[in-house]
């Protein structure tokens, strides 16, 4: 990798992880339109990581307020304290819904993944998701109301998890299938947003581990240009949390609805000129 494609890597990477347009979608834009050769596994494990930690620096304080309300009622479970609050009340619930949200995720991937990305990573079943995967999300957010995290059931948790689940096939985008799914369940545009970073994070970080004898053997820890990619990878999924975060304030999610249908087509065609 070089220290350009590093840059560009990164830069895309960062952004399409958090952006409910999907980051397999545009690796293979970049591959295809500029030549841009896709980072290998290890690399791209090692750039999902960056994405792990800008997730927990953006919402450090709620995942400092989650860890400490979950230690707490723990405690108190083995007779270790005297008390809890409300407060951890709630906060180790949301830890078990981000749990119960991840778990679908984990188990389908565990088992499927490499058959789904060998079977499924082609070019037409990639724009075909980008596609199906907007219409799902434009119907969900038409369908969407004002709830908020705090009345999520752990049935709920499950249905996004297996949204979310939908990632797998490329294209669809982890935290646009996650989002959809909260939508779906009338979680206000905010809180569907919120969930959907706070659940990726155990899945990203889960991935590295499993991944971790690939990254290993593969040297990536001592490329330079990669640990580009990764500072940038941090940064640009950090500023795009930020961004989308503010944008679904006040605008509705039809306008990454849009990019998708467009970047579909845009594939397609490349597909059917290159044919």
């Amino acid at each position: 990798m070089e220290l350009g494609e590093a840059v560009i890597i990164g830069l895309v990477q960062g952004i399409t992880e958090i952006l409910p347009i999907s980051s397999t979608a545009h690796i293979l834009l970049l591959a295809d339109v500029f030549q841009i050769p896709e980072p290998s596994v290890a690399a791209t494990v090692f750039l999902n990581f960056g994405s792990f930690l800008a997730i927990i620096l953006f919402f450090g304080r709620r995942w400092l307020h989650i860890l400490q309300g979950t230690w707490r009622l723990f405690l108190y479970g083995l007779g270790k304290s005297q008390w809890y609050s409300r407060e951890d009340l709630d906060q180790s619930y949301y830890a078990l819904l981000l749990v119960l949200a991840t778990l679908p995720a984990l188990v389908i991937g565990y088992f499927f993944e490499d058959i789904i990305a060998e079977t499924l990573r082609h070019s037409r079943v990639i724009a075909g998701a980008l596609m199906g995967g907007g219409a799902l999300l434009l119907a969900a957010d038409l369908f969407g109301r004002h709830k908020t995290m705090g009345q999520l059931d752990r049935i709920d948790a499950v249905w996004i998890g297996l949204f979310q689940a939908l990632a797998l096939i490329p294209g669809f985008s982890r935290s646009g299938s996650a989002i959809t799914g909260a939508r779906f369940l009338y979680l206000n545009r905010s809180d569907a947003a919120t969930f959907a970073f706070l659940m990726g994070a155990p899945v990203l970080i889960a991935a590295m581990v499993y991944k971790l004898p690939v990254l290993f053997a593969s040297g990536a820890f001592s490329n330079t240009n990669l640990w580009v990619a990764f500072g940038i990878s941090v940064l640009s999924t950090y500023a795009a949390i930020q961004f989308i975060m503010d944008f679904v304030r006040q605008r509705s999610y039809l306008w990454f609805v849009v990019y998708r249908f467009i970047l579909g087509s845009l594939i397609l065609v490349l597909v059917w000129s290159a044919a």
